[in-house]
């Protein structure tokens, strides 16, 4: 008598995927880890998937696939799900994006304030292969937080000039080391890690540079201890920032905390947009 050979699990093909469910998550997670194998006598950078299908072929050949099979087949349906739901966010993103356009569009067309639109059409950034990503405010407590990081870029921008008058760097100092060295990097720190609509180019800062540079001495110390005011900081009159060399070593001490920040953010410890900036402010304050 004949044995009727069990019909296999139906694939994304004859049933509808909707969603991953944890333990999908979970095996997709585990096959994108990344490893490090010893093949041939040398060191290879790969992926628990990889290994996997290498291992898969290997058994194959032996006659004995059956048990990684099943673990392709669930690794397969799993993906094919995941790609499901990268579609539907990349649809998603550009129907959110089309629909922040035409409220921005009615808003102008009325006289209205185009920041009151949250988020900015221009910073709903699709993804092809992943999704979609909103690179700027989403809300008014973000764009809040936002301005004040510009605002601070601007002032450091002008720092830079006043300690480039009041304080000449050496002719004979360390190559590399000039006045304003200090401000100058926390501006491309600062600017880096904005949002690309709020970034400047390396043009504007040197044209901002340039504006500022016309001003007399007296200007310029009136302007500074003025721009720190706006910051809640209050700067005695001819301030000058610390040395570069310090200012990296505190930097460099503040990095494992925003790492582990980052790390809750991801972790969804800390989910607040409050609790972030207090969290930020903290740091900064150190």
């Amino acid at each position: 008598m004949t044995r009727r050979r069990k019909a296999s699990p139906a694939t994304s093909s004859e049933t509808e995927l909707v969603s991953l469910t944890p333990i999908q998550q979970t095996l997709l997670e585990e096959a994108d880890r990344q490893i490090t194998i010893l093949s041939e006598g040398r060191e290879l950078k790969t992926t628990v998937g990889n290994v996997v299908i290498r291992k898969l072929m290997q058994t194959a050949a032996n006659g004995s696939a059956h048990a990684l099979g099943h673990s392709v087949k669930a690794i397969t349906v799993a993906q094919q799900v995941r790609q499901n739901v990268i579609k539907e966010d990349v649809a998603f993103g550009l129907r959110f994006k089309e629909y922040q356009q035409r409220l921005l569009d009615e808003v102008i067309s009325r006289g209205g304030d185009p920041e009151s639109v949250l988020p900015h059409p221009d910073d709903i950034v699709i993804v092809e292969g992943t999704g979609y990503r909103i690179d700027g405010p989403a809300d008014d407590e973000q764009l809040l937080v936002l301005k004040d990081n510009c605002r601070r870029r601007n002032v450091l921008i002008l720092q830079a000039i006043l300690e480039e008058r009041l304080a000449p760097a050496p002719a004979d100092g360390p190559v590399g080391l000039f006045s304003g060295a200090t401000p100058l990097v926390l501006v491309q720190i600062l600017n880096e890690g904005l949002p690309a609509r709020y970034r400047m180019s390396d043009t504007a800062i040197i044209v901002a540079m340039e504006r500022y540079r016309r001003l007399t001495k007296r200007e310029l110390l009136k302007h500074v201890r003025k721009a720190w005011a706006t910051l809640g900081q209050s700067r005695p009159r001819g301030w000058i920032m610390p040395p570069l060399g310090e200012t990296r070593r505190q930097i460099e001490r503040l990095i494992p905390e925003c790492m582990d920040l980052y790390a809750d953010i991801r972790t969804g410890k800390v989910t607040s947009d409050r609790k972030i900036v207090e969290r930020i402010g903290r740091i900064a304050r150190q």
